[in-house]
């Protein structure tokens, strides 16, 4: 396969794509990242060389179901004989795994995953002169129904569970409005560096924004030579390095106090864009003001995001796309929560909707434009779930009974929607001596 055009070129969006179409953009960069063996040069892998991918992308096309594991993922919702998971250097996990299988009937076989430098011989520089095995075709053609990955899911449907996400999810993911808009701009960098690849938005970020012609900037791998090494963690110098490395103009997931350095606010506010969870107004502002295109977006592991980048001043008003069908159930307050309905342009993975209609609430409350009907904002949730700028959540309830147990405490109440990390509040019992 050889490259056509030196310039990206998009896939159609009516389904038209043919066989030779699959030619164009072999030779353009998928992903970006500093080489492991030379921290001043740049690797990439090419269209061409992703043929070769041998992770969750090519698990699924020889026709087996990635399981991608969180790391506060409970053993007893691992566990199912029709399931395969992608194993990492958890030993407890795995253990408590293994004695639950234990007299169940069930069969579990284990996998130790290679190091990358066994899998990838030569991550970043590989060329077709290089050997290469082809998957082992499955017996069956594929059904769009069936599950393709099962993904982590937050605590807004009670503890941490993993949602089935079908092949047919797949494709409503790739025709969200927020890929779809990437085709309008050039030279998309996107920074993926910072996003668990757990969650349906790290499979976004690293798999479906490729494959519409975005290409993807991470941080060098640190298990090439270590399978037993843990992935690098976000700090504020590897993510900042790896963004003037890489030329990376859209980045996802940026911890706040980022941006309030000011040795460092230059180099991120030439930047282009910014993904999360949801931000205070004061950190949105600032990012506007510092020329930062700042978009909200609405989306969940249920469900693709449903919401039109419009990148204006007025960041905190969402506009939902014209393909999605919305129902707005009004509450108290000219309050409105937002219900996502089943449609023949969205498949919904879990619906939770008390009455006949298919569709998921969100629980999120929003409140409508004064002068512009079609936007609005997220103010408030209709349940107790804290959601962090990271876009991690978190249900309060559990922790503040927890801690309220303590005979010094009164009560205990936890909190920290938008922000960085979450906080607590007490009241300690007032003790009086009878002496």
């Amino acid at each position: 396969m050889t490259a056509t055009s030196p310039k990206s070129q998009c896939p159609p969006l009516d389904g038209s794509l043919l066989f030779p179409d699959m030619q164009k953009n072999a030779s353009l960069p998928m992903y970006i990242f500093p080489d492991p063996q030379d921290s001043n040069a740049l690797a990439s892998i090419s269209f061409r060389k992703f043929c070769r991918a041998r992770m969750e992308a090519g698990l699924i096309i020889t026709g087996i179901v990635p399981f991608p594991l969180a790391t506060h993922h409970r053993s007893w919702r691992t566990t199912s004989p029709n399931q395969n998971s992608i194993h990492y250097p958890k030993p407890a996990l795995l253990h408590d795994v293994r004695c639950l299988f234990e007299g169940s009937g069930g069969d579990l076989t284990i996998f130790e995953i290679p190091s990358l430098s066994e899998v990838y011989s030569h991550l970043g520089n590989e060329s077709l002169v290089h050997p290469f095995a082809p998957y082992s075709k499955r017996s069956s053609p594929i059904r769009i129904t069936e599950t393709a990955i099962y993904l982590h899911t937050s605590r807004t449907i009670g503890y941490p569970k993993h949602v089935a996400q079908s092949h047919m999810s797949q494709i409503n993911w790739l025709n969200a409005p927020i890929l779809w808009q990437y085709r309008i701009y050039p030279s998309i960098r996107l920074g993926a560096m910072t996003i668990s690849p757990f969650h349906v938005v790290g499979v976004a970020a690293h798999l479906y924004s490729m494959l519409i012609g975005v290409t993807g900037t991470l941080v060098a791998p640190t298990s090439v030579r270590d399978r037993l090494a843990f992935p690098p963690i976000p700090t504020s110098d590897n993510i900042i390095e790896c963004v003037r490395q890489t030329g990376t103009n859209i980045v996802g997931y940026v911890v706040r106090g980022h941006f309030f350095n000011l040795s460092r606010t230059v180099l991120l506010t030439a930047r282009k864009g910014y993904g999360g969870g949801p931000l205070s107004k004061k950190t949105g502002d600032f990012l506007c003001r510092r020329w930062s295109t700042t978009c909200t977006d609405v989306g969940m592991t249920k469900f693709p995001p449903i919401s039109i980048a419009n990148g204006s001043p007025n960041w905190r008003w969402i506009e939902f796309s014209d393909t999605v069908d919305i129902r707005w159930a009004p509450r108290d307050l000219d309050l409105y929560e937002c219900q996502v309905l089943r449609s023949d342009n969205l498949q919904l993975s879990i619906a939770n909707l008390p009455d006949a209609v298919r569709g998921y609430t969100t629980n999120d409350l929003f409140v409508r434009h004064l002068t512009h009907e079609r936007l609005w904002k997220i103010v408030s949730r209709m349940d107790d779930v804290v959601v962090l700028s990271t876009g991690e959540k978190t249900v309060p309830s559990h922790t503040e009974a927890m801690i309220a147990c303590c005979p010094y405490l009164n009560d205990a109440i936890m909190f920290g929607s938008s922000e960085v990390k979450l906080e607590f509040s007490s009241n300690p019992v007032r003790i009086i001596s009878l002496m």
